[in-house]
């Protein structure tokens, strides 16, 4: 209940500064106060040592603390000390703001997340249908008693930019055409507001976001794609005509143009030159924080001596080359972390916390855009958009690591679902003519050390002893079964054939003429139970006919997606295991050549995300007899396939088999020469 109170306080706080600053203000404190709940609640875990040990060993803390140090050294040697030191304590009174919303925020459940994605929704359709009354003067008696009679609402541009991608985010999880009403009324309201540094925040933000949404999760990806463009172009155009309606033409002209002193960036030049000029007075720590009001403005005109209207020269003149430097250092390292999580670790389920991160990221390079030509980034309500987005983003990569979405499966609860089905594994082999290798595979299976398994033969019509070779180690070994076929099938439905019949909740597939290591199951089921991955793969050596490792194919995703299978297989069948409990049993098509990969592809239809364990547990095998050695028919294969799929039109079609024919170049290279 709390949670809830919290996230809704703090989503209406975000675009409440269309009203004034104490609206972000009072909704922020109101939020904070109830942070004190969660924070009593959960005391114990909170203020222990470890925590605290936790805490002040993170680096994002130790840079942030370190900036606030240099901060108070520049503001003792700036222009204005007492002055400065006035203002270092609202920076420490933000930060303390913000540990505290960590320390209680961090225990949030998933629910949580999704209704903070709804609360920006609503609360951005409320203030982006007041912005459009008030600048299409439909109700100028109110507008004038709100907002006085000057209104400055250009802010609400900017304001608009590091909320849309939670609205935007809110509408894909609804996945209904209607929803995208509000991210239409917001793009509409942004460029009506006027603000220039507003309309070049939310191209930012949208293109952050567009780009990097996991669009794999969203059923009818390629309309709401489509719809997403659609509605950013259109209201752009919208904003703009209510724009030149509010203002009037020749305003209009002045402010999308560099032609007059009016125009774009008017007066910020001259104000970036002087406060460049005086950096240079002190250029290692600076006047002190908020000092450029406190300089000697004698003989020079400048449009504002209130600050510099650009974040990176004003924590440079305010506090240096070290300030600088440090500040840049947090925001890379916070960047750069996040990064490598929403990279490497992914939910297999509904990724609340992923989606949440990508919003949040969006908005906060929104921010640092619109920082560059607003307000004083040391402005106490321009910072509690710093610190919420920051929270944001850091406490779901928390929980992304930590696994705590709810559609995870425990490894205890896999473990016992499992347990359910008359084998754990069932590894299915065709086999056509391959009395040279079948013995090595089988044997390569029988010294598994994980023993839960059945392995079918599927005989394809051989004529050679392989089906000797079959039966009589089904003879030898109940756990083998040998199914046979006079009419050769093709190895897609000689696979089928092993499918059918299997028992085992999870389905691997191993060529006749590869071979695995001998920890390769034990290690893959672990791994997908305790990852809830439905599909997963692996590394995986090179080998010639005398079994000599000659390269090895190591992607480095730890996931993989429908589109990045499309520029190249990294899920090779000799390592891959499926999950019929959460796919159903699945079947190949009768293809001559990458039979598996069409079923992949139907995999990840059903399914988001597969995996890929960065460990070699396989020996793939290249000889004169492989199925993979004609290029030619693997390249027409690939071209056939990426052009039917329906999500794919032909400049993205081509986009991806150029991908492909890279990859398979390098993965050529790689499997005889070595890696």
């Amino acid at each position: 209940m709390y949670f809830r109170i919290i996230f809704f306080l703090l989503a209406w706080a975000m675009p409440a500064l269309y009203l004034n600053k104490a609206g972000i203000s009072t909704l922020t404190i109101l939020a904070l106060l109830f942070t004190f709940v969660p924070i009593y609640q959960n005391r114990k875990d909170i203020f222990n040592k470890k925590s605290f040990f936790n805490f002040f060993r993170s680096r994002l803390t130790q840079t942030l603390l370190l900036f606030l140090g240099v901060a108070l050294a520049s503001s003792f040697m700036g222009v204005a000390p007492e002055y400065s030191v006035n203002k270092w304590w609202q920076l420490v009174g933000v930060a303390l703001v913000g540990f505290i919303f960590y320390a209680g925020l961090s225990f949030a459940k998933p629910d949580h997340f999704k209704r903070f994605l709804q609360y920006c929704y609503w609360s951005l359709a409320f203030f982006s249908t007041w912005a459009l009354i008030d600048h299409l003067k439909l109700s100028p008696e109110f507008t004038a008693f709100i907002h006085g009679d000057d209104p400055r609402l250009t802010k609400f541009s900017s304001v608009v930019a590091l909320m849309l991608p939670f609205a935007m985010g809110h509408t894909l999880e609804k996945n209904k055409a209607k929803y995208w009403v509000v991210p239409l009324l917001a793009v509409t309201a942004s460029f009506a507001c006027g603000g220039r540094s507003g309309w070049i925040a939310i191209v930012i933000s949208f293109c952050m976001f567009y780009f990097s949404y996991p669009w794999e999760t969203v059923i009818r990806k390629r309309l709401n794609r489509d719809i997403a463009k659609v509605v950013f172009l259109v209201g752009a155009g919208l904003g703009f005509l209510t724009y030149k309606f509010y203002i009037g033409t020749e305003i209009f002209m002045n402010r999308i143009t560099l032609g007059s002193n009016k125009g774009a960036g008017g007066g910020r030049l001259d104000i970036w030159q002087f406060a460049l000029e005086k950096w240079t007075e002190n250029p290692w720590f600076g006047i002190g924080v908020k000092g450029f009001r406190n300089l000697d403005f004698t003989g020079v005109k400048l449009a504002s001596t209130m600050h510099p209207h650009n974040a990176f020269i004003e924590v440079l003149l305010e506090t240096g080359i070290v300030g600088l430097t440090v500040i840049v250092t947090f925001i890379g390292l916070l960047l750069w972390r996040l990064g490598r999580t929403l990279y490497q670790t992914v939910s297999y389920k509904t990724p609340i916390f992923r989606i949440t991160a990508i919003c949040a990221l969006s908005g906060f390079i929104a921010y640092c855009a619109a920082s560059l030509t607003l307000t004083s980034i040391f402005h106490a309500y321009w910072l509690t958009y710093f610190v919420i987005l920051v929270l944001l983003m850091d406490i779901s990569r928390n929980n992304i690591i930590l696994k705590k979405e709810e559609d995870y499966t425990h490894e205890a609860e896999n473990h016992e679902i499992t347990k359910q089905y008359p084998v754990a594994v069932s590894v299915v082999m065709p086999c056509h003519n391959s009395e040279k290798y079948l013995a090595s595979a089988i044997e390569s299976v029988l010294a598994q050390t994980f023993t839960n398994w059945e392995l079918i033969i599927a005989n394809n019509g051989s004529t050679d002893a392989s089906e000797k070779i079959a039966d009589e180690y089904a003879e030898k070994d109940g756990r083998i079964i040998s199914l046979k076929t006079d009419k050769g099938l093709g190895v897609g439905l000689a696979k089928n054939m092993g499918v059918e019949v299997a028992r085992g909740r999870y389905i691997a597939f191993l060529d006749s003429d590869d071979k695995w290591t001998a920890d390769k199951l034990e290690k893959q089921i672990s791994f997908m139970e305790k990852s809830g991955a439905p599909l997963s793969g692996s590394h995986y050596y090179v080998i010639d006919d005398n079994d000599n490792v000659t390269g090895s194919f190591r992607p480095s995703k730890n996931h993989v997606t429908y589109y990045s299978l499309l520029k190249a297989n990294d899920i090779g069948c000799l390592t891959s295991v499926y999950d019929t409990h959460q796919l159903g049993k699945m079947y190949m098509t009768a293809t001559k050549v990458g039979s598996d990969l069409f079923l992949w592809l139907d995999m990840l239809k059903k399914k988001p995300f597969a995996a890929i364990l960065h460990e070699p547990l396989g020996f793939y095998r290249i000889h004169d007899g492989a199925n993979t050695k004609n290029k030619n028919r693997s390249i027409k294969m690939r071209w056939k396939l990426i052009f039917s799929e329906k999500d794919v039109g032909y400049m993205r079609g081509f986009y991806y088999f150029c991908w492909y024919a890279v990859n398979g170049v390098l993965k050529s290279l790689r499997g005889r020469f070595g890696r």
